[in-house]
């Protein structure tokens, strides 16, 4: 599972998405969501939430989850302190990571999947706060393509 967030700035009008693979890096479910007006660690948290509340409903037996925040991987594994703002959304992560026999939690670079970065972007274009995706869409399917066969992109910065 890879998830990621999408802002016009920070604080500012916010979306999530991710994405759920199989052992074979295909595709499985994919996800969106409006945030709206939020900071990125909380938007980073709502699409882990997201991710695993799919995996808990799908009954998946092992996870790995791939993620590019640090400080919320930190914060659902115990290795950092959080302050009460993030208290409830780190507690039901930490509860449904619980609830799935096998979890591995991993930091990727946020250029590793443009996949899911196209996902996250796509929430602003909702009329739904939520939606699932059984399949890929036609814009996603050659990302996916790329991103399966490891190709890395570049980050550019003004």
């Amino acid at each position: 599972m890879t998830t990621d967030r999408s802002s016009l700035s920070n604080p500012g009008r916010t979306d999530e998405g991710g994405l759920i693979r199989d052992q074979n890096y295909n595709w499985f479910i994919g996800f969106i969501r409006n945030i709206g007006i939020a900071i990125g660690v909380d938007v980073e948290l709502w699409a882990l939430k997201d991710g695993l509340t799919i995996c808990r409903e799908l009954n998946l037996s092992a996870v790995e989850i791939e993620i590019d925040a640090k400080v919320v991987l930190g914060w659902v594994s115990d290795t950092y302190n959080c302050n009460l703002h993030h208290a409830a959304l780190i507690l039901d992560c930490k509860t449904l990571i619980s609830q799935i026999p096998q979890v591995r939690m991993n930091h990727c670079f946020r250029e590793a999947s443009k996949c899911v970065d196209a996902l996250a972007r796509r929430g602003s274009e909702l009329d739904q706060d939520f939606i699932v995706f059984d399949s890929p869409t036609m814009d996603i399917v050659m990302l996916l393509y790329y991103d399966k066969l490891g190709v890395y992109y570049e980050r550019l910065c003004p």
